[in-house]
């Protein structure tokens, strides 16, 4: 019951009967304004509205919207401007039928747009490889950032729609995934096994580390699960190749190896020692070779049959973040080393520069 309603109920109420009137100096409203008192009653919203009663949101929610910002020793210390856009979402419930029954359903609401960059203040030197990355996230109206990956420590603070990030002491990063690279997975007619060789493109910076290597023997099944065939872990000081002569593990091989049977194997590595952060980088894997086949004669198989010598290009070297080719007619091919992207948690399998191509 309202004020109003009460107040015409106790008028109501009240006798008919003349009462005395009140003994002289009595104020009976103490002076207070009861005109003014009444007109404010009659003026005042409800407390509640049948409308907001049924339309009150249920929960509210918001779509996370995020980007990496990266850094090499080579780029300008402010990034680009990138757009992150979160939307916002709420239920709301309205009335459905005469017994009660609400009708729920989710509603847009506000779309919140920031352009935001990161700047970096006062860092020093970088490794080669090393990359600062950040992640700058907009959640709703909130906006939120950390470090990835760096190479210093960094102290990060907001200015409007600009991350500032100070940079203090040097500290390890992740290695460079494409650091060591399979050149070349053939089968050896001497040793009657396979070797593996690795090329350690920043043997130098790593002068006193070692360098741990996982590899796995793997059969290729067509249509079917891979066989493993061995699994070892070794280690290596700082080189620019490392052979590695399955012939030594023959004997630990099981199932052992089919002749005219696909091999190939899959591996990573890690750096110990202070220069990067003990981490495995993700999987890679070599080329194919087929046991008791020279591998160049495998190779040149995979090739489609109408394709010429000249159109065959093979893996040379690493450069600038490229794979070097050597074309048959004479002719220097390069494309692009694959990098895993540092959120993409599938443990993929991929090769970061085949080691035949053949361009088209």
């Amino acid at each position: 019951m309202t004020l109003l309603a009460a107040a015409y109920l106790a008028a109501a109420l009240l006798p008919t009967a003349p009462v005395d009137a009140a003994p002289a100096g009595f104020d009976l409203d103490q002076g207070a304004d009861a005109r003014a008192a009444f007109e404010e009653l009659s003026h005042r919203p409800p407390s509640w509205s049948r409308d907001e009663d049924y339309l009150h949101p249920r929960y509210r929610r918001s779509e996370r919207d995020c980007a990496t910002v990266s850094f090499r020793r080579e780029d300008p210390l402010t990034s680009e401007r990138v757009l992150l856009e979160s939307r916002e979402y709420q239920e709301r419930c309205y009335p459905r039928g005469p017994d009660g029954h609400m009708d729920c359903r989710e509603e847009w609401v506000w779309t919140e747009r920031r352009h935001v960059r990161v700047e970096v203040v006062g860092r020093g030197e970088m490794l080669p490889w090393e990359e600062d990355a950040f992640r700058v996230c907009l959640d709703g109206r909130w906006l939120d950032y950390r470090v990835v990956d760096a190479s210093h420590e960094y102290d990060l603070t907001e200015r409007g729609d600009t991350i500032l990030a100070r940079a203090g002491r040097k500290v390890p990063a992740l290695p460079d995934p494409v650091g060591v690279v399979a050149e070349s997975f053939r089968y050896d007619a001497a040793s009657a096994n396979f070797t593996l060789t690795l090329r350690d493109r920043w043997a130098s910076y790593y002068a006193g580390n070692q360098t741990v290597v996982e590899l796995e023997l793997k059969r290729h099944r067509d249509n079917w699960f891979d066989e493993t065939l061995l699994k070892k872990e070794l280690s290596f000081s700082a080189a620019e190749n490392h052979r590695v002569d399955f012939a030594t593990w023959t004997g630990e091989m099981d199932p052992k190896p089919k002749a005219g049977k696909t091999y190939y194997v899959k591996w990573r590595f890690k750096r110990v020692g202070p220069v990067s952060k003990d981490k495995w980088v993700r999987h890679w894997e070599s080329d194919r070779a087929v046991f008791g086949q020279a591998s160049s004669t495998k190779l040149l198989a995979m090739a489609p049959s109408a394709a010429r010598e000249g159109d065959r290009c093979w893996f040379r070297r690493i450069e600038n973040d490229e794979c070097v080719y050597r074309c048959g007619d004479g002719s220097w091919l390069r494309r692009p080393v694959r990098r895993p992207d540092p959120f993409d948690r599938e443990d993929g399998m991929t090769i970061a520069c085949p080691q035949l191509v053949i361009p088209f």
